[in-house]
């Protein structure tokens, strides 16, 4: 849960981190809709609403933020609900893949220079 991580670490400390990049965050807009997944993703309710990305989306405002997709990732979804919910500013892109290494890669190049950029 890289992408989801990044995203959280940012909410948690958002003035340590110049930019934050997340490639096919592991996200979902609910606990009940976790549980139809993977199910062990998070403690409890309690957990999941403490380390919600999408409902502390706000918490990420200043922050140099992208977010890649793929169209076929079964947590599309999701970062669509995410996306709605992120401050001014955040890029997020979409394109053809899924949650796997050749749309990592695909995406890496641009993610790269996106933190590039951020840090001069």
């Amino acid at each position: 849960m890289g992408g989801y991580g990044a995203l959280l670490a940012a909410q948690t400390r958002p003035r340590l981190f110049a930019a934050v990049v997340a490639v096919a965050p592991a996200v979902w807009t609910s606990y009940g809709a976790m549980m139809r997944g993977p199910r062990d993703a998070f403690d409890d309710a309690a957990d999941f609403t403490r380390h919600d990305v999408i409902a502390h989306a706000g918490r990420l405002s200043g922050v140099k933020l992208r977010i890649d997709c793929g169209e076929q990732d079964p947590f599309y979804g999701y970062v669509t609900h995410l996306e709605a919910a992120l401050p001014p500013g955040a890029v997020v892109t979409y394109g053809p893949g899924a949650h796997d290494d050749a749309f990592f890669r695909r995406v890496a190049p641009a993610e790269a220079r996106f933190i590039g950029r951020a840090i001069g």
